[in-house]
Parts: C-alpha cells; sequence; structure tokens
C-alpha cells in the first residue's frame, strides 16, 4: 500500500490533533473545558451554564461537590498553578440568567425502566432517560433521594437542584423501599439499573468485560460507587449508562463502547509565559471580570505543532485531518463527472521541505502525503495547468541561453 493510500489509517492511528486536552481527560464527565473557555473568555455565562448543564446534570450539586481533578492535570499546575476551574463553575452557575433546563416535547418512548438506588448516579440515569421519554421508576431504601451526596452539601440546596432540573420531567419514586429480588424486577421493566452505593447490595451480579456498565444478565446495568469512585464519579456513571440503557433497548446489545481514558498529548510547559493564578478579591468567588482574567491563562492545550510551524496549514487554517479530507475528495471526486477540483490549488501550494515531519512527535509526513496527491492528479491530467505550466517554462527560460545565469561550457 502506498503512502498516499495508507494516510488515512496513518492520521488515525498517530495524528495526536484530536486528543482531549489534560483537564478533559481527567475529568470524571469528561467537560469540555476548551468550548466553556470560548464562552467565558467573552463573559457568555448563559452559553457557558447551558454547556456545562447539559454535561453533568446537577451544574450547582457539581460545581460544590466536585474536589475538581481537572486543575490538578492542568498544564499550567507544573508552572504557575492550573486553571481554577472550580471557581469558573462556580461563577457560571451564579452569573447565568437562565437556568431552566430544555423542555423536551417528545412522545413517550413505552419502554419501563427501573433504577435501583436514588443517589446522584440513580438520578443521573433517570435524568437522561426522562429527557428522553422513556419511563423511569426510582427505588431508594431511605426516606430521601441524594444518597451520600447529600450529606455533603446544605441538603435544602441539594433538594432544590435536583427539583430545578426535574422540573420538566416526571418519574416514580418508591421511597423508603428496599428491593431485594431483582428478577421480580426484570419481569416488569425492559431494564435495570443498579446504583445502589458503595455499602449496597450487587446482588451477586457478574460485570460483562464486553459492555460499559454490563452485566452478564440481560438487560441489568451497574455502576457509580457501587463499581469503585467519589460521588462525582458515579454521578458521570448515571448519566452515562443511560446511553447503554438507551442502546440494550433499541437494538437488545449489551455492548456500549466504553468510555476512552486519558489522553496522548505529551506537551511541556517550555515557551509559556508565567501568568499566577488570579485570587478572587473577597477570597471566595470571582466577578465577572476576575473569572475572564483567569480564563485568559488557559493555553488550549492541543497537538498543533505542525500547524504551528508550517506556512500552508497556517495559511489555509485547516487541521491536518482537515486537509486530508479536502485532499481525498479532490483525488476521488464524488460529482458526476468525476472532475471535482477541491484542493488542487491547496496541493500544489506545499513545498515539500519536511518540516511538519519534523515537528511532529509521531513524525506524520504531511509532505509526503501531498506530493504523492499531486503526482496521482498529474496521472489522470486532473491537475490544472496554471499551477504548474509558468514554473516549467520559467525553469526552461533559466536553462537557457537567453537566461541570467547558465551553466559554464567548460564544465
Amino acid at each position: 500500500m502506498s503512502y498516499l493510500e495508507d494516510f488515512e489509517k496513518t492520521l488515525a492511528e498517530k495524528c495526536h490533533q484530536n486528543e482531549p486536552p489534560f483537564c478533559q481527560a481527567a475529568c470524571p464527565f469528561r467537560l469540555d473545558i476548551k468550548g466553556l473557555e470560548e464562552k467565558w473568555k467573552k463573559g457568555r455565562f448563559n452559553a457557558a451554564y447551558r454547556t456545562y448543564q447539559n454535561t453533568v446534570g446537577f451544574p450547582d450539586i457539581v460545581s460544590k461537590l466536585c474536589s475538581h481533578p481537572c486543575e490538578k492535570a492542568c498544564l499550567r499546575a507544573k508552572l504557575d498553578g492550573g486553571i481554577a476551574i472550580g471557581l469558573l463553575e462556580r461563577a457560571t452557575v451564579e452569573y447565568a440568567k437562565r437556568k431552566a433546563p430544555n423542555a423536551y416535547n417528545l412522545p413517550s418512548k413505552g419502554k419501563k425502566i427501573a433504577i435501583v438506588g436514588g443517589g446522584l448516579s440513580g438520578l443521573g440515569c433517570a435524568l437522561r432517560l426522562c429527557n428522553k421519554k422513556y419511563e423511569v421508576t426510582v427505588y431508594e431504601r431511605e426516606m430521601v433521594l441524594g444518597g451520600q451526596a447529600r450529606n455533603q452539601m446544605d441538603p435544602a440546596e441539594f433538594d432544590a437542584e435536583i427539583e430545578a432540573q426535574f422540573q420538566f420531567e416526571e418519574f416514580s419514586r418508591h421511597l423508603g423501599e428496599t428491593v431485594t429480588d431483582l428478577e421480580a424486577l426484570r419481569v416488569d421493566y425492559d431494564a435495570v439499573y443498579v446504583a445502589t452505593g458503595a455499602d449496597g447490595a450487587d446482588f451477586g451480579l457478574e460485570m460483562d468485560p464486553d459492555g460499559a456498565f454490563a452485566t452478564r444478565t440481560p438487560g441489568v446495568f451497574i455502576g457509580g460507587s457501587l463499581t469503585g469512585g467519589d460521588s462525582m464519579k458515579a454521578l458521570a456513571d448515571g448519566l452515562a449508562v443511560s446511553l447503554a440503557i438507551e442502546r440494550y433497548l433499541k437494538t437488545g446489545g449489551m455492548n456500549e463502547p466504553f468510555r476512552k481514558e486519558g489522553t496522548l498529548l505529551n506537551l511541556q510547559t517550555n515557551g509559556i509565559e508565567r501568568a499566577d493564578r488570579v485570587v478572587p478579591a473577597n477570597g471566595e468567588s470571582y466577578t465577572e471580570e476576575e473569572a475572564m482574567q483567569e480564563i485568559a491563562r488557559c493555553q488550549k492545550c492541543s497537538c498543533d505543532a505542525c500547524m504551528r510551524a508550517c506556512d500552508l496549514m497556517r495559511l489555509h487554517e485547516k487541521t491536518p485531518r482537515r486537509l486530508y479530507e479536502e485532499v481525498y475528495i479532490t483525488i476521488h471526486p464524488g460529482t458526476l463527472s468525476r472532475d471535482g477540483t477541491w484542493a488542487t490549488r491547496l496541493i500544489s501550494t506545499c513545498d515539500h521541505c519536511g518540516l511538519c515531519k519534523e515537528v511532529c512527535p509521531q513524525h506524520i509526513d504531511f509532505s509526503q502525503f501531498l506530493l504523492d496527491s499531486m503526482r496521482a492528479m498529474q496521472k489522470k491530467g486532473a491537475m490544472p495547468w496554471p499551477f504548474h505550466d509558468f514554473w516549467l517554462r520559467d525553469m526552461a527560460y533559466a536553462s537557457g541561453k537567453a537566461g541570467l545565469t547558465r551553466k559554464p561550457e567548460n564544465v
């Protein structure tokens, strides 16, 4: 297989340009900090709140209870202190004016799901499934919802946040009821999620290694603190398991893909200017201006060495993946006439200096890919003549008798 034909596989296996930044990789919710950064730095707290809400489910609870491992993972933590994402999240909750969740006008799915455990994990799963109009029933052995997390903050604020996020949804609550017979639930429900907490019953369930949150019992899923982790991981599990349950209800498969862990980024602090962490004037929370100043320290971590070093990529303002896609549809046009010329100028712009390969941590040779692309276009007669005719004539002139410089006749 030629380098041209193998390039897509090379990008997929080696290019780290789309790898998540360190903060996102460390977050149990995989919160898109770079996406929030664009909103925070412009003071768009309503938009930031919506992104935050859609990711974590219960923004007020998470902003107060999360230990924010993202701050320790931040690239700046090694230099002058990680970005104060915890304070930024609290500022988002405080300064957002529109906090009501979306009201989804969807018909009922006609499927029933039982959730054993009314802690954060069970509530997160219930919220996502209710949003999609599944019929959800939560069984909780205590007389209140929330589990251990409810005791970690003001119970009144906790309850208010739960009610706020469920204000447009309905689900059945069986409080003070302990489930002892899982098989009985399976008879009445299409799927079951077991989230009984760190000290809860696991009903002898065995994990299925072929699917996220899946057990070897069809239709039964398990997660939350019962399988390890703090309350934030438990909530993240609950939000994510809803996808596994929905896949099962639609396809019958217990094979929801596992979430990718970590990141392959390998960046250093060399060349980063020192910028000390913004300290709140009141010692507790950011003003809107302080929040905007703090997020300005963000480096928006990404593997972009080729884009910073290569004039061609900077000129076209395109990522390696985007460049590849445009070159591919040029070589293999989908038009009826088969004469697509989407990226012919781009292909001809590269001077094949090899700098992209030199700076790339994975040594991906984009210049060789573009050279092979040019040869492929010329071979099928699809490369427009203006892109090379001038240079051929210029070379002939410079090498001819009329040229200013010629090879000495006696050499």
